[in-house]
């Protein structure tokens, strides 16, 4: 047996590979935000304010840290490591006070909040059922 599979074990209930795959899932889509906001860092993407250089501060912090947070989540979430929650956790809670609770320096984004929140309730639909699962047995 290698050092990794004594780490983790493969899932064993089909609840198990479906969270698995939720995590994958997840990942991928915030493979296509971090491609996003390295649009944005780099000047690629289309708008007056969206180059590094021209953004306002509370921008480029966020785009600068969400640049490194997004990944590091994927790569996590992918994984099914809990750390990649752990960061995915602080990614989403960034961007959710970013675009509910600071509209006027980042604009509103509902797209973005109704997607994270769907992700958190079904988060915690999965880790519930485990709870509970756990505690039963």
């Amino acid at each position: 047996m290698s050092y990794i599979e004594n780490i983790k074990p493969k899932p064993d209930t089909w609840q198990e590979i479906a969270f698995v795959w939720f995590l994958r899932l997840l990942a991928i889509c915030f493979i296509g935000f971090t491609i996003q906001y390295w649009l944005r860092v780099t000047g690629y993407y289309s708008g007056p304010d969206w180059r590094f250089d021209t953004m306002s501060s509370s921008w480029k912090i966020a785009s600068a840290m969400l640049a490194v947070l997004l990944p590091v989540s994927a790569v996590g979430l992918w994984s099914a490591l809990s750390w990649g929650q752990v960061v995915w956790t602080m990614a989403v809670v960034t961007e959710l006070i970013m675009y509910s609770w600071l509209p006027e320096q980042f604009g509103r984004n509902p797209n973005i909040i109704i997607f994270h929140l769907v992700t958190i309730v079904i988060f915690l639909i999965f880790r519930g059922y485990f709870i509970y699962n756990d505690k039963k047995a």
